[in-house]
């Protein structure tokens, strides 16, 4: 049976999700119609449950957080007493680092695993949707969560990228949304376009739970998309278009990678290419080939911002090799920019002070800070816990009202005029581009 699946996330920073563009190609490869609705944590409730039953789905698809769980669990809870009947679909980030957390988000509800992809195939290709939700005996790659019990079928194996349908940004109000400078972009340039060239990276999901919203959210092994299906996106991408900007945060791991570096080259004239590097496994020679190579920026993780500071956190970037990778890429032509993570556990002040010292004296083109919420899966988030460093309560996340973390090498009030600082120096670097 053919339906009308809605899609709702939560916008975080950018209103781009990868997940959520590839899981509606998925559906519209398989017939049916897709929409969306976008909303944040100041859309009042009877607004956002107005345009959902505006939109009228068959199924309604919603993307979970860790950080927002309770958030969607409330404005959930809310639209079922205008439609109690409505099939819900849940997936998102959630499902890759807790996926027993989805039980009572929605009860009940449909689950999508962390190969959400293949999962909503399973799904959709198994004949109508059981009414009630709670007799479906979920097919593979799907679970079933009802009265806070989650039933799962089996696992599914890692996706084939070869047969992943190209990025869905008609579903993000495409051609307009490149031209938004919120839309699809590490630091609002317009008109951009954001994508990525593989599933996963090498060194897994960033610690800092608000960079992950540039990637597809999966921890598994990572699978390179066809370069040549990568540069027909790149090729299907309206003229207007001139900034092309790869989210994968190792940028170049991919064994066939000469293949899109000579495409990017013969795209160049028309397009600027942006790519993403970790400072502790990017290869300096390769910084300076792709510089040959039409890619114009090269934007780097900055977490730790000391020697001192990555020994107590040796999961992030080593600073020393941030240093070295942001010179030989200026050395090689290159812009540079820069996403910053601040409020790290046991960061002072004098921490932060000489991050934005760094930050100065490289004299980076580009800038993004991004304040630190330890993403549920990561070592950094264990840590804040056995520390006692996590807002609880109503202290606890809210993007729209960020809360640092408790401890006591800062206390709040430093925090925030650090913070300030940070925004400055943004603003700086954003006014003399």
């Amino acid at each position: 049976m053919l339906m009308k699946i809605t899609f709702v996330h939560i916008v975080e920073q950018i209103q781009f999700e990868p997940q959520t563009a590839l899981l509606s190609s998925v559906a519209k490869f398989l017939g049916h119609e897709v929409s969306r609705v976008s909303t944040d944590f100041g859309t009042k409730q009877e607004i956002l449950t107005a345009a959902l039953q505006g939109e009228a789905p068959d199924l309604l698809a919603v993307r979970v957080t860790g950080e927002m769980r309770e958030a969607v669990c409330w404005s959930i809870a809310e639209l079922r007493r205008s439609a109690p009947t409505l099939p819900i679909l849940l997936y998102g980030p959630l499902a890759e680092d807790d996926p027993g957390a989805l039980a009572g988000v929605a009860d009940p509800a449909f689950l999508l695993s962390d190969e959400a992809e293949q999962a909503l195939v399973s799904l959709l290709c198994s004949g109508s949707l059981p009414t009630p939700v709670e007799t479906y005996e979920p097919t593979p790659g799907v679970g079933v969560s009802v009265n806070g019990v989650v039933k799962w079928g089996a696992p599914l194996p890692l996706g084939d990228p070869e047969q992943a349908p190209p990025t869905d940004y008609d579903l993000f109000g495409a051609p307009a949304f490149f031209g938004r400078g919120s839309g699809c972009s590490f630091f609002g340039d317009v008109p951009s376009a954001l994508l990525e060239v593989s599933i996963g990276s090498p060194s897994g999901m960033p610690g800092n739970a608000g960079l992950r919203i540039f990637n597809y959210p999966t921890n598994k092994a990572p699978r390179s998309r066809p370069m040549e299906a990568v540069l027909a996106m790149i090729d299907a991408l309206p003229g207007e278009v001139r900034r092309v900007e790869f989210a994968d945060r190792e940028f170049g791991w991919m064994s066939e990678v000469a293949v899109l570096l000579r495409g990017l080259k013969e795209r160049s004239e028309a397009r600027e290419f942006v790519v993403r590097q970790l400072a502790n496994t990017c290869d300096l020679d390769f910084l300076k080939q792709i510089a040959t190579k039409g890619v114009k920026e090269v934007v780097f993780e900055y977490d730790v911002a000391t020697p001192e500071a990555w020994e107590r956190l040796p999961e992030g970037q080593d600073p020393a090799r941030l240093d070295a990778a942001v010179q030989v890429a200026q050395g090689a032509g290159l812009r540079v920019g820069l996403l910053v993570s601040v409020g790290l556990p046991g960061e002072s002040r004098e921490e932060i002070d000489s991050k934005l010292e760094r930050i100065r004296r490289w004299g980076v083109d580009r800038l993004r800070f991004i304040p630190f919420e330890p993403r549920i899966g990561h070592g950094w988030r264990q840590l804040c816990a056995d520390a006692g460093m996590l807002p609880e309560g109503d202290g606890a996340w809210n993007r729209e009202t960020y809360t640092p973390l408790s401890q006591t090498v800062i206390d709040e009030e430093s925090w925030y005029l650090a913070w300030q600082d940070c925004l400055d120096l943004q603003a700086q670097v954003a006014m003399s581009v």
